[in-house]
């Protein structure tokens, strides 16, 4: 799936703009061990129980190209970009998987099928750089625009 659209948001005194220039969904590299139609389950861990009501983490990822074409980052250093996750994703599975806690069940679980994906946003922003990528705290609200709304695929 792929879409552009563009936002716009109040960051940094109404004067950011964020162009979302990609969305794609990224499977993890084939792995013939896991070709089964059957899902893969998970149970948590007490560890992990600890952090199923808490909001999910997000992250963004900032990449500065100051000499390199658009041209060049759409057809050589994005592609490499989704190879590098989806070789990822072959390693740890279970991120692609989606997060289910049925009334008959005891604690949650994670649950992978064959066709589980991740999605990939792909963004440009005319945004002060160091601002939003440097060290520091800052406000949510000031950043909680380049983070893109997760899908709901939790159910309880």
């Amino acid at each position: 799936m792929s879409s552009s659209s563009t936002y716009n948001a109040g960051l940094l005194s109404s004067s950011m703009g964020l162009k979302v220039i990609k969305i794609t969904r990224v499977n993890p590299a084939t792995d013939s061990s896991r070709d089964s139609a059957d899902p893969l389950i998970l149970p948590l861990t007490f560890f992990d129980l600890r952090w199923v009501r808490s909001h999910p983490t997000q992250q963004v990822i900032f990449y500065k190209l100051p000499v390199s074409s658009r041209e060049f980052f759409h057809s050589v250093i994005l592609p490499k970009l989704e190879l590098s996750l989806s070789l990822v994703l072959r390693h740890y599975f279970p991120l692609a998987g989606h997060l289910k806690w049925n009334q008959q069940d005891p604690k949650p679980r994670v649950v992978v099928y064959s066709h589980d994906t991740v999605s990939l946003t792909v963004a440009e922003s005319n945004a002060d750089f160091l601002f939003v990528s440097g060290k520091g705290l800052r406000p949510q609200t000031e950043l909680r625009v380049l983070v893109p709304e997760l899908s709901q695929n939790i159910m309880f």
